[in-house]
């Protein structure tokens, strides 16, 4: 146990044993500390549980704990968040906010209950964290910093620290985690984020709201904490592009307004980098704004999806129909994405993975040939996690129904009022035979594109397709195992 947790300890201790106010002079003959010690310790401690205020501070009168907070609850619960990978996580977010500026490893260790050393060891992990980024993390003489370039560290505060990458902005000021929210610099962020949807009369949805608003939210941190502006060689020149000149007044005008709103001067190089996002962005558009028209490649990369992926390669797919579009206007971001080294976080990421595990393997494969075919950088996971999300709405489409069999150890009466319970509750369920359980191998024979047995009596033998056991009243959790087997067999998962 370091020095700094001791005294924690022995202040708390002390508190503990007192219900009424005690004032610095008497704590501070009781730890034997300075007066300005306690003070700071109070302080320290408060911070450390915040939003809980574990010890009440008084003018005039002293220092209290808080009987509303059980301190012992509290301070197990903090110490179970500090895991080395929480803890890394945590030191991670304190340096990327920020750099270049520097945090002492001693601060480090005493904050967080360990020796220098595990910080030194924590320094190899986060910099395994950082390398995707071309960013390091490196000590000199006592202090540990990360260098790199501004955008490339926006980018792993965007992608690293969850506070940015998963936030709900629609509940935000019912998050948990306000601790690491400005609440009233996120309500502004948030204003300018409707108001370019006014302007661009048009929806911005998930994932690419939450994309902006982090992008703005981080580039006011960094400006405020680092005072480090985007080098110019960092961001295209727009106009030495084929750009959107409305998306470019819009950036110019969100800048200009959030900077007046703040009393803040704000470089003209965000207005660059904020337009790269919009433009990097999809804006949901009313029916008759619907875009039809497309880039080259744009049309070239959606033609590939749709001819490599399983369930379209032997579907002949119009430019013009809904489908194509749909993929289209979905690619035609993705790309700019790709070019300005944009990236996305999908909250989703881990379900779709789950329950549509074939389709995202094999989108994840058909992304790889992509991009070595048209010379684009390697698509992330959550991209790819979005496109699956297509591709199962195109085999959705043309899904056939599931062809099945129902038995039961007589084949009549029970049976025949549970395959009217199945039918009932699922459309996607084609019956073609209600069975005894001692012709079900005939059966199968006889009928060899049968996917699913779905049973009130358990078998003694497995059989060669999915099997559901269910009972004669079809419960609830009847119908979840049926959906599951379902979706097994549609999705692969």
């Amino acid at each position: 146990m370091t020095k700094k947790q001791l005294q924690f300890d022995r202040l708390l201790s002390i508190l503990e044993q007192q219900s009424d106010y005690l004032t610095a002079k008497s704590l501070s003959g009781q730890l034997k500390l300075s007066e300005k010690t306690v003070y700071r310790l109070v302080k320290e401690i408060n911070q450390t549980y915040f939003p809980d205020e574990l010890i009440i501070k008084k003018r005039g009168r002293g220092f209290k704990l808080n009987r509303l907070k059980n301190y012992a609850t509290l301070i197990n619960a903090k110490q179970n968040d500090f895991t080395p990978a929480s803890r890394q996580l945590h030191i991670l977010e304190r340096l990327l906010t920020i750099s270049p500026k520097k945090l002492l490893i001693y601060d480090l260790a005493q904050e967080y209950y360990v020796s220098d050393s595990v910080i030194m060891k924590d320094k190899i992990e986060i910099q395994k964290r950082l390398n995707p980024f071309h960013l390091k993390i490196s000590t000199r003489t006592g202090n540990i910093f990360i260098t790199g370039s501004e955008l490339d560290i926006r980018r792993a505060l965007a992608d690293l620290v969850p506070t940015f990458s998963m936030i709900d902005i629609d509940n935000l000021s019912n998050t948990t985690n306000q601790s690491h929210f400005d609440l009233e610099l996120a309500k502004i962020i948030l204003e300018e984020i409707d108001q370019i949807e006014t302007d661009l009369q048009a929806s911005m949805p998930y994932p690419y709201n939450v994309n902006i608003f982090s992008h703005l939210y981080i580039m006011l941190e960094r400006l405020k904490l680092s005072s480090r502006k985007i080098a110019n060689a960092e961001v295209v020149d727009i106009k030495m592009t084929d750009y959107d000149e409305a998306i470019l007044k819009e950036s110019q005008k969100i800048i200009n307004d959030i900077g007046n709103r703040l009393g803040r001067s704000i470089d003209d190089l965000e207005i660059n980098y904020l337009y790269q996002y919009l433009y990097s962005s999809r804006f949901q558009l009313s029916t008759h704004q619907q875009k039809i028209e497309f880039s080259r490649r744009v049309v070239s990369v959606t033609k590939f999806y749709f001819k490599e992926m399983e369930m379209t390669k032997s579907e002949s797919i119009n430019e013009q129909s809904p489908m194509f579009i749909d993929l289209a206007n979905h690619i035609s971001p993705l790309l700019r994405r790709l070019d300005n080294k944009i990236y996305i976080k999908n909250k989703m990421l881990h379900d779709i993975k789950d329950r549509y595990a074939d389709i995202f393997n094999q989108t994840e494969k058909v992304s790889l040939e992509m991009t070595e075919q048209f010379g684009f950088s390697m698509l992330s996971a959550d991209e790819i996690g979005f496109l699956t999300l297509y591709f199962v709405r195109f085999k959705e489409l043309n899904l056939t129904p599931i062809k099945a069999v129902v038995m039961c150890s007589s084949g009549i009466g029970i049976s025949e009022l549970l395959k009217v319970k199945i039918e009932t509750a699922f459309q996607n369920l084609d019956i073609v035979k209600v069975v005894s359980s001692q012709n079900i191998k005939d059966i199968l024979q006889h009928y060899p594109d049968i996917q699913l047995v779905i049973t009130s009596v358990r078998l003694q033998e497995m059989l060669n397709v999915k099997t559901i056991l269910v009972s004669a009243l079809l419960t609830d959790e009847d119908k979840k195992n049926i959906q599951n087997a379902i979706g097994e067999i549609n999705y692969g998962n």
